[in-house]
């Protein structure tokens, strides 16, 4: 079996047009607060990031293809494809805000080969980054850890089941379910509330939240959703 790929780029053109617009709303939701992310992640790497931010903009532009070619997916109906894209841009996210305040690991990373590469445990990473101690230690500012805890949990058990839906757990994702809506419920839900923790949990580690704030005037709203 064959198909031309012009085929494949009319189906995903033709699924998207289908799409209600409620449906096209939730998913156009997920492209504002991760462009205003994005926004984050790039202003905490010029402040914070210790003369590394050209190495980590090039983390943040395979981050912003990440998100918006994931969604594109998702408006052409491939949900399980968008789902494994969506986690790749959750790890990636996460390495980058962990990169940030340790250079040395931001090196090694950047200089070695991918077979050579140490692999990084998300959740691993997600537990050090979290604690109210990193964050005071990164930040100078006193951190909420309640507010921590349910940011990583929130995160923990989105990527739990991004892993799960990325090895065929979730039956909905299979090509012949018919329950549109549901998938497109399912990955808006997981894919904006991992968005927003992970903005609260940048929100935290700025070192001078109201200058991020002037910088980057749809965070405010965001962080008192």
């Amino acid at each position: 079996m064959s198909i031309r790929l012009e085929q494949i780029v009319q189906t995903l053109l033709t699924r998207s047009s289908q799409l209600s617009d409620e449906e096209k709303g939730k998913l156009y939701k997920i492209i504002v607060i991760g462009n205003t992310l994005i926004d984050l992640w790039q202003y905490l790497a010029l402040k914070h990031a210790q003369g590394n931010s050209e190495i980590l903009k090039q983390v943040l532009d395979e981050i912003f293809n990440d998100l918006h070619i994931s969604v594109s997916l998702a408006m052409g109906g491939q949900y399980k494809a968008a789902s494994v894209l969506f986690r790749t841009f959750t790890e990636s996210v996460l390495y980058q805000l962990y990169f940030i305040d340790h250079p040395v690991e931001l090196h090694i990373w950047a200089n070695t080969s991918e077979r050579g590469k140490a692999d990084m445990n998300f959740n691993s990473i997600l537990e050090i980054i979290t604690q109210d101690y990193y964050m005071y230690a990164a930040s100078k500012r006193i951190a909420d850890k309640d507010k921590l805890d349910k940011i990583k949990q929130v995160i923990s058990d989105n990527y739990r089941i991004l892993s799960e839906k990325a090895h065929g757990k979730y039956a909905f994702l299979q090509s012949t379910y018919s329950g549109n809506n549901q998938m497109i419920d399912s990955y808006a839900s997981i894919a904006y509330k991992s968005i927003k923790s992970f903005i609260d949990l940048g929100s935290s580690r700025c070192n001078d939240l109201e200058e991020g704030k002037k910088s980057i005037p749809a965070l405010e709203r965001i962080i008192y959703e």
